[in-house]
């Protein structure tokens, strides 16, 4: 048996092969409620439903980056006895939800048109959906990734059944129902969760694990802010200095390219805990980061490829008018969006190393020059010269992660040695690098 097979077969290979389905059909359910949406709600309708669909973004952003990113980097190791990390973490999910929902129902109330009651509806989603993304990630700290894969299919599936329950009997205006049946089948999801789970949420321990692990929480929560920010300025450009079908079809390329990209962002819950376990095991990352780059961006190129060719016939029906913009923007926005792939592996590691501090600074350095030749590109060549802007900077991205990450582990092993003293010479070539704790602080480097 070669080593790919022996890969797939073994526990390392299931648990990635399971985890990448989970992150797959989580992907779907959002991709088949915004096209749903988009085909059934008017134009202003689809637009309240979009920007209703940023805030979920944005919040589970802050609850992955506050709550469940901790549980992944330093409790990747739980045993199913081990509930304590887990009522925690699902606990600080319920502070975040909570308190996201109070500030996305008061905008709510305080807007008119149709995106207050698709605001509104979102506000009471939210702890729903952020429990059930919460327990996807204490499965895959645990180990279990299978359980998120019945979670991510039961999501996907009640959210269709409830879909078709309001066909016929929503308004096309009606952006808020479509947000409800979605948030509705997330909140069930998340309920099953605790239940195959068997952890009651703590509240209280959620307040606490916030408080503990504050040294990397806001250093993530910013590193969210600088990735997600950047993604934004290429098209607020175009609104500026293009026409707006010009920002339609960059927007269409994103929303094609999406559910690839949201795979991607999900090889973080595959790669953080099972990169930290071959740290703990002695051996460096750093080839299997560059491995996992190179099939992420593969995986990128690929799906750019097969939507530069599809059928207009096809693209028409997902995107409208939107499509024949999109359809020449889509293949060099792929180019482009396979170098913010292979830096997900990079940034795995790094955060597998627990090293915040040189991940923030490497996002500060990347996406200054991501903005920067977004608009550049923009400013020349509108929606296909945006795109373009982007590959060099995207590209450029992932080989500062790579030189943080390799910085880091040289590090780790330079501070194992020096404690180990001259016996080290009579070690094996790869010393181990020590556990991922709270209490073994990461290398400070300079950037």
């Amino acid at each position: 048996m070669d080593r790919s097979s022996t890969f797939l077969f073994s526990p390392t290979g299931r648990r990635t092969g399971a985890t990448l389905l989970s992150q797959g059909l989580n992907s779907l359910s959002n991709f088949v409620v915004s096209v749903v949406a988009a085909n059934a709600l008017s134009a202003s309708g689809f637009g309240a439903f979009a920007l209703a669909f940023v805030g979920y973004v944005i919040a589970l952003g802050i609850s992955r980056s506050l709550a469940t990113d901790a549980l992944l980097i330093r409790h990747s190791d739980l045993t199913e006895h081990a509930e304590g990390p887990l009522k925690r973490s699902l606990g600080g999910v319920v502070v975040v939800g909570i308190a996201a929902a109070v500030l996305v129902g008061v905008l709510g109330l305080a807007t008119r048109g149709a995106l207050g009651p698709a605001l509104l509806a979102l506000a009471a989603s939210l702890p729903g959906v952020l429990l059930q993304d919460g327990c996807r990630q204490a499965a895959f700290a645990r180990g279990r990734p299978l359980l998120g894969v019945v979670l991510d299919a039961s999501w996907l599936l009640l959210t269709l059944l409830l879909i078709l329950g309001l066909h016929g009997l929503v308004d096309a205006s009606e952006a808020w129902c479509f947000l409800a049946a979605w948030g509705v089948a997330g909140g069930l999801s998340g309920l099953l969760g605790i239940l195959l789970l068997a952890v009651i949420p703590s509240a209280i321990g959620g307040i606490d694990w916030l408080h503990v692990h504050r040294d990397i929480g806001p250093r993530l929560l910013a590193e969210f802010a600088l990735f997600n920010g950047s993604t934004q300025v290429t098209p607020l450009v175009l609104a500026v200095v293009a026409t707006m079908v010009e920002v339609g079809g960059f927007r269409g390329a994103q929303v094609l390219l999406g559910p690839v990209g949201v795979l991607t962002f999900g090889a973080l819950a595959t790669a953080v805990p099972e990169l930290a376990r071959v740290a703990r095991s002695g051996r460096l990352p750093l080839r299997l980061c560059d491995s996992v780059a190179a099939a992420l961006a593969a995986v990128t190129l690929a799906a750019g490829v097969a939507l530069h060719v599809l059928p207009d016939s096809v693209g028409t029906a997902l995107l409208g008018d939107s499509w024949a913009r999109a359809s020449d923007v889509v293949l060099p926005l792929a180019v482009a969006s396979a170098g913010s792939s292979a830096t997900i592996a990079y940034l795995a590691g790094l955060r597998a190393h627990g090293a915040a501090r040189q991940s923030l600074r490497a996002a500060v350095f990347v996406i200054s020059y991501v903005a920067l030749g977004g608009s550049l590109g923009a400013l020349a060549g509108g929606a296909f010269g945006g795109a373009v802007g982007l590959i060099l900077p995207m590209w450029a991205g992932a080989l500062r992660y790579r030189s943080a990450l390799k910085k880091v582990a040289a590090a780790s092993q330079l501070r194992l040695l020096s404690k180990s003293g001259p016996s080290v010479h009579n070690r094996s070539p790869q010393p181990p690098l020590g556990p991922v704790d709270p209490s073994v602080p990461g290398p400070d480097l300079p950037s």
